[in-house]
C-alpha cells in the first residue's frame, strides 16, 4: 500500500471514534487502482454519526470523454447527510481509454472500498453505484455484472441510474435526428470503434440483465438527450428477470444531476431524497442470491418483491414499474471463453459468457490483458 493510501486509511480509523456534530472531514485524492500505470483518485465523504454505513461508488458525467471525480462532490455530498458514506472517484476517459476500462475502474473502487471497510466505517455487504449520465451507464453496468452474492468482491446490492444510456445498440438510433448524430459520435468514441455492433453489445446493460442483479432505479426525463425509452426496456428486462426496481419518468428536458431536486407528480420528495431512501433500503435487504439459471419468480412473486418499494414513502408515489413492457431477448449460445476471465467476469450465463467473450476477441482482445482491449 502506498504511503498516500496508507496515511488516508489510517485517517479514516478517527472517524469511527464519536462524531461531532456537522459534517465529517472527507478523504481526498486517496488512490485507489493504477491501471496501465496511471493512478486513479478517490474522495471519501462520510456522515456525521458513527459507523458502520452503508457505501456507494459515485460515479461522474460527461459523456465518457470528460470530467472527473469532482464533478460528482455535491451528489457525493446529499448521500453522506443521508447516512451514506459515498466514494467519488475518477475513471479512465474515452476515447484513449475505451471500453471496458471506464467500467473496470469502476469495479475496482468497489473491490478498494470493500477491502478497507472496516478503516472507512462502511458495512462491506452494503454496497451501491450511484452516476449520473455516462456515469449511471457505469454505474448500471456495476450493477449487472458479475454473479451469485451481492457482498463479495466488485458486486453491490444496489444501482442507481440518473440519465444513464441502458442500450448502446440502440441509443443513437432511437433518439431523434436532432440527437442521433451526437449519440452516435459519444458511443463511438467510448466504444473505440465503428460500426462495432458486438462491442456495443458487450457495453449494454440491458444485455447483462439476470435474476442476480443489484436493484436498480432508472430516473429519465421526458424529453432529455437519453431517448425516454432506454430506461422503459431496462425495467422490462429487470420485471422479465424479477430484479427488484423502479423506473421514474420526470417530465421535462432535465439531464444528469439536473434531477436531484426534481420533484415528480404526485411524489413525495424529490429524486435526490428517493435515491439515497433506495439504496438505504437496498443495501440492508437480503435477497437470495439466485443463480442465472434459478427460473424467474412468478409474476405474482416478482410483483409482490417489487412492491416492496411501497416502504419507502418517497418511492411509493414514482412512476410506475412498467411491467407490461417486454424486450425480445438476445439468445446467442457461443462457446464459453477462458477470455472472460481477464475482463473480470464480464458477462453472465454460459452463452452470455461465450457471447461477449466471442465479441471481444473479434475486437482484438487478448488474454492477458485484461485492462484494455486493443483497438
Amino acid at each position: 500500500m502506498g504511503a498516500r493510501v496508507l496515511a488516508a486509511s489510517i485517517a479514516a480509523l478517527a472517524l469511527l471514534a464519536p462524531a461531532q456534530a456537522g459534517a465529517a472531514e472527507p478523504l481526498q485524492h486517496v488512490t485507489f487502482a493504477r491501471p496501465d500505470d496511471t493512478p486513479l483518485y478517490l474522495d471519501a465523504y462520510f456522515p456525521a454519526t458513527p459507523g458502520p454505513h452503508p457505501g456507494a461508488i459515485v460515479l461522474h458525467g460527461g459523456s465518457w470523454i470528460a470530467g472527473d471525480r469532482t464533478d460528482a462532490a455535491p451528489l457525493a455530498r446529499r448521500l453522506a447527510d443521508a447516512g451514506i458514506a459515498a466514494f467519488t472517484i475518477d475513471y479512465r476517459l474515452a476515447p484513449e481509454h475505451p471500453f471496458p476500462a471506464a467500467v473496470l475502474d469502476a469495479r475496482a473502487a468497489v473491490r478498494w472500498v470493500r477491502a478497507h471497510a472496516e478503516g472507512l466505517g462502511v458495512d462491506p455487504a452494503a454496497l451501491a453505484a450511484v452516476g449520473t449520465s455516462a456515469g449511471g451507464h457505469i454505474a448500471a453496468m456495476v450493477g449487472v455484472l458479475g454473479s451469485g452474492p451481492r457482498d463479495r468482491g466488485s458486486r453491490v446490492r444496489a444501482a442507481v441510474a440518473l440519465s444513464g444510456p441502458m442500450d448502446l445498440t440502440s441509443l443513437a438510433s432511437s433518439a431523434g435526428p436532432e440527437r442521433s448524430g451526437e449519440l452516435a459520435a459519444l458511443t463511438e468514441s467510448f466504444l473505440g470503434c465503428a460500426p462495432c455492433p458486438e462491442r456495443a453489445l458487450a457495453a449494454s446493460p440491458i444485455s447483462h440483465v439476470d435474476p442476480t442483479d443489484a436493484a436498480l432505479l432508472l430516473v429519465t426525463g421526458t424529453r432529455e438527450v437519453v431517448p425516454l425509452g432506454q430506461a422503459g426496456a431496462m425495467g422490462a428486462a429487470l420485471a422479465e428477470a424479477g430484479v427488484p426496481h423502479t423506473v421514474v419518468e420526470v417530465p421535462g428536458n432535465l439531464h444528469g444531476p439536473q434531477y436531484l431536486d426534481a420533484r415528480p407528480p404526485a411524489a413525495d420528495g424529490s429524486i435526490g431524497e428517493a435515491l439515497a431512501a433506495f439504496i438505504t433500503r437496498w443495501t440492508a435487504e437480503a435477497r437470495p442470491a439466485l443463480s442465472p439459471a434459478t427460473p424467474d419468480p412468478s409474476p405474482l412473486t416478482r410483483a409482490a418483491g417489487l412492491g416492496g418499494l411501497a416502504l419507502f414513502g418517497v418511492l411509493a408515489a414514482l412512476a410506475p414499474l412498467g411491467l407490461e413492457r417486454r424486450r425480445s431477448r438476445r439468445e446467442i449460445a457461443l462457446p464459453d471463453g477462458a477470455a472472460l476471465s481477464r475482463i473480470d467476469a464480464l458477462g453472465r450465463t454460459p452463452a452470455r459468457r461465450g457471447e461477449i467473450s466471442a465479441a471481444l476477441a473479434h475486437q482484438g482482445f487478448r488474454p492477458g490483458n485484461e485492462e484494455r482491449i486493443p483497438a
